[in-house]
């Protein structure tokens, strides 16, 4: 692949690690396109040259033809119970969510990278833990061109 011939598509993109994300993938050379999946058009993405935003106020509308596309899916969409307002909520973003994602870059030629969490585990009494797990598991189990699953610990920032 030569320079400028990735493209990437990215859910997640307007939290802490999304935008950290979208902040490298514009200076890297290697990235000629990013497009990034918003609920509602965001001023800060619009300042980022590579950047197209496909607005979806439901992300499981995201279809086949959105993503073929592209050499790269990066999710960094995630949440807390707190911030879900429930568990049933918590699923829908953390689990369904990026499962769907998972489903349309399944069988094409696309490295699916994820931001999972420290201590993911499907038989986790921790309900988040549990979920990460439940997910990370869905997804080696999908074939999937290329996978990669960062777990990072406590992720601190404004």
């Amino acid at each position: 692949m030569k320079i400028g011939d990735k493209k990437a598509i990215v859910i997640g993109a307007t939290g802490l690690v999304g935008q950290a994300l979208i902040d490298e993938l514009q200076q890297l050379e290697d990235f000629s396109a990013i497009t990034v999946i918003v609920r509602k058009k965001s001023d800060t993405l619009n300042a980022y040259s590579k950047v197209t935003q496909l607005v979806l106020e439901d992300f499981l509308l995201l279809n086949d033809e959105d993503v073929s596309s592209h050499t790269h899916a990066f999710s960094c969409l995630g949440s807390t119970i707190k911030q879900a307002g429930s568990k049933q909520a918590f699923y829908a973003i953390d689990y369904e969510i990026n499962a769907h994602f998972a489903d349309l870059i399944q069988d094409k030629n696309i490295h699916f990278l994820i931001v999972s969490a420290l201590g993911a585990d499907a038989n986790s009494p921790i309900f988040y833990n549990k979920v990460k797990g439940e997910l990370e598991d869905y997804l080696k189990s999908l074939s999937i061109y290329k996978l990669s699953i960062f777990q990072p610990s406590l992720l601190i920032g404004k």
